[in-house]
């Protein structure tokens, strides 16, 4: 039998050999695919109900706390007041409900407050069901429940409330476990994403956005416009809290080769760079106008909360990779990928510059790999629209064959709005790989070896990689099998040294139950 190190080679050589000589070379490429499965998170738009009368409210007024709105800047929309006095839940004042009981606690700020949101500790896990239920002065319907699964290393963010007044409730089945935990930060937000504003001050924005910008609405005349609505509609507004203030910046949801529907989400590493921060991330879905020209919010933005798992992340391209611990409401796009990116492709940013409703901006690729700082990113100069704080993390897109992501706003110089740096995808898709690619792999792979144990024996120790590769041996029957991200196809080498196209990875998916559409 041949050396197993030399048969490898040539496995990988043949492969290329073959690609090169009679089929299209392409780059890693992944299609969109609508949202189809349900969240398991309760919907901010369904209408919950506060369980207790509310005639005892245990009330803290903070009018007398102001925020130095000149420290608001960028992509900040907020800061963090830390309690004199914490509220323990012991102090609330309970009363018996079905099930359980309930208290209510109310955060009363000034009118330079916009929203409010609260945090509460845990010294241990509690042994009785806990749930909370938010509402600002602002809000239609009380938000939730968040339950005991939303906390994350003894603490929790609930979710963000509109209105310079808030109150939470908390419900439990035991009253002797509520000595445990409390309320002792207040997350004061000062820049009013509700408000409605004056279309004609920039004709095409919300009037958040500081230069001329163009919702997504606005394209409805271009030849991309329903690849742009895709777009859209993987695109979230994200808001977190970094060192004591509340910031905002823009990301994007992706699909995986299996079409699994896991949560995949990537923004910039200098918007969320270690887990403490992804844990208070929520999400602004929908976020868009139903008009061009108008203020009005779509009725189907929707929020999730809960934050997420960050997975990777890494400075020198600016990227982090999460996992969303709740799923994104129904309508979204769980955005396809291609690693092909060249000087001269004309892309598209979507993205919420200053936290404005999702705007579209277009330029094309000047430059690849330039040298920004430590970071080494991609150059694309607009000529329409531009991005702007808040926008950090935003998607770049290619509309050619279909919409497709290909990486991460970073920024741009502060003297000119029309150059911007982006972080270019096929240079860390190797990274992101084990969650992209390889379950889906594994999973046809092991399929296979059920379905063709005489070309594919024994069952494989391991899948192995040797990018754009990613392959199995077989000893008893001396073969491979073995995907190409170049095509997206997979091959089969056997003993005779024939290569064999076997067809494109989506269909065997499909074939092998690993594709979940």
């Amino acid at each position: 039998m041949k050396n197993h190190k030399i048969f490898n080679q040539f496995f990988l050589f043949a492969i290329l050999c073959f690609l090169c000589g009679v089929a299209p070379v392409k780059a890693a490429s992944v299609e969109s695919k609508s949202n189809t499965m349900t969240s398991q998170q309760k919907s901010t738009k369904d209408l919950a109900i506060f369980l207790g009368s509310g005639n005892k409210i245990f009330n803290t007024n903070i009018s007398n706390i102001t925020v130095d709105l000149n420290e608001i800047t960028g992509n900040k929309t907020g800061t963090v007041l830390t309690l004199d006095s914490p509220i323990s839940a012991s102090l609330l004042h309970w009363e018996p409900v079905k099930e359980g009981y309930v208290a209510r606690y109310r955060i009363t700020a000034n009118d330079q407050i916009k929203r409010l949101r609260f945090h509460l500790t845990f010294q241990k896990t509690p042994q009785s069901a806990i749930r909370f239920l938010v509402k600002g002065s602002l809000d239609n319907s009380p938000i939730g429940p968040i339950d005991y699964a939303a906390i994350n290393q003894d603490s929790v963010w609930l979710p963000i409330t509109n209105g310079n007044s808030a109150d939470l409730e908390i419900f439990v089945t035991d009253l002797s476990d509520t000595s445990y935990f409390k309320i002792d930060l207040i997350n004061l937000i000062v820049v009013d994403l509700g408000k409605e504003k004056d279309s004609l001050t920039l004709t095409k924005s919300l009037g958040l956005a500081e230069n001329e910008q163009y919702d997504v609405s606005c394209w409805f005349d271009d030849i991309d416009y329903f690849e742009l609505v895709k777009a859209a509609s993987s695109t979230a507004l994200i808001s977190f809290i970094k060192q004591g203030n509340s910031y905002m910046c823009t990301g994007t949801l992706l699909t995986d080769l299996g079409y699994t529907f896991t949560p995949w989400f990537v923004t910039a590493n200098h918007c969320i760079s270690d887990q403490s921060m992804a844990n208070t991330a929520e999400f602004d879905w929908h976020y868009k106008t139903i008009l061009c020209g108008n203020s009005y919010t779509s009725a189907m933005h929707e929020k999730t909360f809960g934050g997420a798992e960050l997975l990777w992340n890494d400075f020198t391209v600016d990227v982090s990779f999460l996992k969303l611990r709740n799923p994104p409401p129904s309508g979204t796009i769980y955005m396809g990928w291609n690693t092909d990116l060249e000087i001269g492709d004309s892309v598209w940013v979507v993205h919420h510059p200053q936290g404005d409703h999702t705007m579209v901006s277009h330029g094309k690729i000047t430059e690849l790999f330039r040298p920004v700082g430590d970071h080494i990113l991609d150059v694309v100069v607009y000529d329409v629209g531009s991005t702007e704080r808040g926008s950090s993390g935003a998607g770049l897109f290619t509309t050619k064959n279909g919409i497709r992501w290909k990486g991460t706003l970073f920024g741009g110089p502060k003297d000119d709005i029309k150059i911007d740096y982006y972080s270019h995808f096929g240079s860390y898709f190797g990274a992101l790989k084990q969650w992209l690619v390889d379950p889906a792999l594994n999973c046809l792979f092991n399929w296979g070896e059920n379905q063709f144990p005489h070309l594919l024996s024994p069952h494989s120790t391991g899948t192995l990689e040797s990018y754009p590769y990613t392959y199995r041996y077989y000893v008893n029957t001396d073969s491979y099998l073995g995907y190409s991200s170049v095509n997206d196809h997979l091959y089969y080498l056997g003993r005779d040294g024939k290569l064999l196209d076997v067809g494109h990875v989506n269909d065997w998916l499909n074939k092998a139950g690993c594709n979940r559409t």
